[in-house]
């Protein structure tokens, strides 16, 4: 009997055939390689998801006030930077984060100058979400 799944982090790894079949008594092991790394440019929205599995670096553009922020498919020990630019206008906000663990006890209010930006890092740790790290009006 499985009570959950495990997802198990292998850099240059060939899975040779014997090894596969002694895997496959995992019912519920998945593999990925490699762990997300590199940019992605996210499509504003007001109610964005931000999936952790999908790169250490992810980008938007502020055209709108964020209001609720949902966080998916984050990866334990991988931490991920945010960077929130604020378009030719400014005075975006971004708020309505889930739980975080935040620095000083609360989510930091971001520039608002338009053309500015700020970046956020977050790292997960199975559990939490975790404040590491904000660089702001850059």
């Amino acid at each position: 009997e499985t009570t959950g799944s495990k997802i198990v982090y292998f850099d240059n790894f060939f899975l040779g055939d014997g090894f596969a079949t002694q895997l496959g008594d995992w019912d519920n092991l998945k593999l990925q390689e490699p762990e997300p790394v590199g940019h992605t440019s996210l499509t504003f929205s007001a109610t964005p998801t931000i999936y952790g599995d999908q790169a250490n670096f992810q980008s938007m553009i502020l055209s709108g006030n964020i209001t609720a922020v949902t966080m998916a498919n984050w990866i334990p020990g991988i931490p991920v930077w945010l960077k929130f630019l604020q378009d030719g206008t400014g005075n975006r906000t971004v708020g309505g984060w889930p739980t975080i663990k935040w620095a000083g006890g609360s989510a930091p209010v971001i520039t608002v100058t338009a053309n500015k930006a700020d970046m956020q890092c977050l790292v997960y740790d199975g559990t939490n979400y975790w404040d590491c790290g904000l660089r702001q009006n850059q």
